[in-house]
């Protein structure tokens, strides 16, 4: 996010590319925040999905071994599922 920032703000062109005069503060965050949105925003968003994905897998696969260790202890067999 901080790369991309700097990026637009040492890149006057790029704000002259969107059809503006000159770069001003307000330009200058407004194109950040189309490149970041569009560009970033989506490979951002499918790693952290893919790591919120892993670990609910994680968790549900420790709750499962708790219950199982559970069941053992008290002698009980638990239907497969």
């Amino acid at each position: 996010m901080f790369w991309t920032f700097g990026f637009v703000q040492n890149s006057p062109t790029l704000i002259t590319d969107f059809g503006f005069s000159h770069p001003c503060a307000f330009l200058v965050i407004n194109c950040f925040m189309n490149v970041y949105s569009r560009l970033v925003q989506p490979i951002v968003g499918v790693v952290m999905n893919k790591m919120t994905r892993s670990l609910e897998f994680s968790a549900d696969k420790y709750v499962d071994d708790e219950r199982e260790r559970g069941r053992e202890s008290r002698g009980e067999r638990g239907l497969p599922l």
